[in-house]
């Protein structure tokens, strides 16, 4: 889907996920973008492409890391998820390959565990806390 930084600038994303690096450089870049939150907070993560998207095309089990990849980019450090053992087990279940440290930092170069630390993007839900699409009204208006 292609849109301009004026429809993204209403909507005022906290996150930008992009799957090709060029337009991630370019955002962080154009002066047109700077007042975007998601551009001025640095929040545009490329998101991981290797062997195949892990949101991306083709659909297959990659998008199963990029869970827990997502996870760590909008909750940094509140799941009990190591990212990077998690990947090392991945690849080898899935690709029967036993990732070296290198090969494990080009993977997940552009990913969380650079913002470790980091406030959670979105904060999370207090326990019991109903979603915002649940309501308890019988026959909720519709918008």
């Amino acid at each position: 889907m292609k849109v301009s930084p004026a429809q993204v600038r209403d909507w005022d994303p906290q996150v930008i996920l992009a799957a090709a690096p060029e337009f991630a450089e370019s955002a962080r870049n154009d002066p047109r973008w700077a007042e975007i939150a998601a551009v001025r907070e640095r929040r545009i993560y490329e998101t991981p492409m290797r062997p195949f998207g892990w949101f991306e095309s083709p659909p297959g089990v990659n998008r199963l890391l990029g869970i827990a990849w997502l996870k760590e980019i909008l909750y940094p450090g509140a799941f009990d998820v190591d990212l990077e053992a998690e990947a090392r087990a991945f690849f080898k279940l899935f690709y029967q390959v036993d990732l070296s440290d290198r090969q494990l930092d080009t993977l997940l170069d552009t990913s969380a565990r650079h913002h470790r630390g980091a406030s959670p993007v979105i904060p999370p839900r207090k326990a019991g806390a109903a979603s915002p699409n649940v309501t308890d009204e019988p026959n909720p208006p519709r918008l």
